[in-house]
């Protein structure tokens, strides 16, 4: 007899939860390439969730190249490894919050200090002289496959630095915490993209190959002040993320 499961509403949406068992059973070899998954009803059935949900799952295991959706006949599996692709989809400054907050998380790999100097008011956006904590790690999906998609080095201004501590995962995103721990809230996101060639820093981290092409994007978050408390620069492989921005034109 076929197991059942139920998804539980324990923090995660249960679409999540979904997606996260069936992606899993499939590189298992559960669901064999070129066979179909479970009907609806039967998904629906053993997840104890909505149509919806499932539907929303199945979408998801689509975008990760797992699966096909044919109509009439199924939903049949395509591949056992996720074709790992991230798209950002930004339209206003929650947008970029939602997705920095719900896809990913932080591995850190190294800790530093800085006193800013004249070389780093360009990214810094800060008075020489001004102290900054400074974290090199990586970002991986929050529901996986739990492969590092963004080299990243995050800037905290101090005092806001005192959210740190010696973790060396964090699942909340840094701002987040600086605005929770001292009641701040964000004004104003600055964004800057660059194509770069990855070095072998970067390719190591990622996976990828040493001169392939890269997107660098810099951003930095500020509450009242003119001067950001946080700056994170993210590097992501060509590959394995998309940037997509929407404008609308506002209505009078």
């Amino acid at each position: 007899m076929a197991s059942t499961s139920s998804a539980s509403s324990s923090g995660r949406a249960r679409y999540l939860i979904v997606t996260d068992t069936l992606a899993r059973e499939i590189g298992a070899g559960r669901y064999p390439t070129g066979t179909l998954l479970p009907r609806e009803a039967e998904l629906i059935e053993r997840f104890q969730v909505s149509r919806t949900t499932i539907r929303e799952a199945l979408k998801r295991l689509a975008t990760m190249g797992l699966v096909a959706t044919l109509h009439g006949v199924g939903t049949r599996v395509q591949a056992r490894e996720v074709r790992t692709s991230y798209l950002a989809a930004m339209r206003s400054l929650d947008d970029v919050l939602q997705y920095e907050g719900e896809k990913t998380r932080f591995l850190i790999e190294h800790r530093s200090e800085l006193i800013a100097g004249e070389n780093d008011r360009s990214l810094l956006k800060c008075a020489p002289g001004q102290k900054w904590k400074v974290i090199k790690g990586y970002n991986q999906s929050s529901t996986g496959p739990y492969m590092a998609f963004a080299d990243a080095t995050i800037h905290i201004r101090a005092p806001y630095d005192d959210i740190l501590t010696r973790k060396s995962r964090y699942d909340t995103p840094f701002y987040s915490l600086i605005c929770e721990q001292h009641s701040l809230q964000i004004v104003r996101i600055e964004q800057e993209l660059e194509a770069i060639a990855l070095d072998e820093q970067q390719a190591h981290v990622l996976e990828a190959e040493v001169g392939s092409p890269g997107l660098r994007i810099v951003r930095r978050y500020y509450c009242e002040e003119n001067e950001p408390f946080e700056v994170t620069v993210n590097v992501h492989p060509a590959k394995r993320f998309t940037y997509k921005m929407s404008l609308d034109r506002k209505a009078h």
